[in-house]
């Protein structure tokens, strides 16, 4: 049995009434949190972020920003059939996904990890600026004033280069390469944990500023004049479903004992994340 659909009177109602609700409990929630951040403002300092969150601004200002995004969809010349328009609105979805993870999900410096947004074998998977759909691009946020380790195993994929850029996506000045390397001049160690690993094929990748004492195989560049930076990860497929893609972990190194805990969500990175994903 099938359900009629709503008539557009009934629709125009339901709308209608749910508008005057959001007004109301908004009205409602601002003036509570008002009085609230006036009352801790007594006891004490509230950062701009956590007012902007507690206030409903930082997720306001990214709704307002992802409807205005799709007047694109009526832009002069934009294809006008059903088809495309339906295209078009799921690639602007793609993107605020894609947005959401790369700035809100993705982007600790303290406890980085990498994040595949361009993934060729990704369900719903997106193009941002003409991406191999044969490659696996994966990047991690850092921080170039603190010392990184990463740890990985070659897989079997033909093409894998890994380094660093200084900025950040979105930023002024855009990225900068500041070091790379091709997987086969990495010096590569034995996994002594797993006998029936394949000999030869894990290695570890030192970042930093300085170069570290010896003893290190492998060692990639950070910038010391911008402390934005990122870790970027390339691996190239010749046929995907038969090759064995490189697994790569990176960590803050164990030298940085003095590093506050950050595995709490704050406004200001919330706040931050939102802004940057819109």
């Amino acid at each position: 049995m099938t359900t009629a659909p709503l008539s557009p009177v009934v629709r125009w109602i339901f709308r209608f009434v749910l508008r005057i609700y959001r007004c109301v409990s908004l009205w409602f929630l601002r003036s509570k949190r008002y009085l609230g951040i006036r009352h801790a403002t007594n006891n004490q300092s509230l950062s701009t972020s956590e007012q902007r969150v507690l206030m409903g601004k930082s997720w306001d200002e990214f709704c307002d920003t992802l409807k205005a995004a799709g007047a694109v969809m009526l832009a002069p010349g934009a294809p006008t059939d059903p088809l495309t328009q339906a295209e078009g609105y799921r690639y602007l979805s793609r993107l605020a996904r894609a947005g959401l993870e790369n700035y809100v999900e993705c982007n600790n410096v303290v406890q980085p990890q990498l994040c595949a947004i361009a993934n060729g074998s990704r369900t719903a998977r997106i193009c941002i600026g003409s991406d191999n759909p044969d490659n696996l691009y994966e990047n991690a946020t850092i921080d170039s004033r603190y010392t990184y380790v990463v740890k990985g195993s070659r897989g079997t994929v033909p093409y894998l280069g890994i380094g660093t850029q200084s900025g950040r996506y979105g930023a002024e000045g855009g990225l900068q390469t500041v070091d790379y390397v091709d997987a086969n001049n990495l010096l590569y160690e034995d996994d002594d944990t797993d006998s029936t690993a394949k000999k030869g094929k894990y290695f570890t990748i030192i970042l930093s500023k300085d170069r570290p004492a010896s003893g290190v195989k492998n060692w990639l560049r950070l910038s010391s004049d911008i402390s934005e930076a990122m870790l970027i990860v390339r691996q190239t497929f010749g046929i995907r479903n038969l090759e064995t893609p490189a697994s790569i972990t990176i960590s803050l190194s164990e030298d940085e004992t003095n590093m506050k805990d950050t595995t709490v969500l704050t406004a200001e990175h919330l706040d931050n994340g939102l802004q940057s994903a819109s």
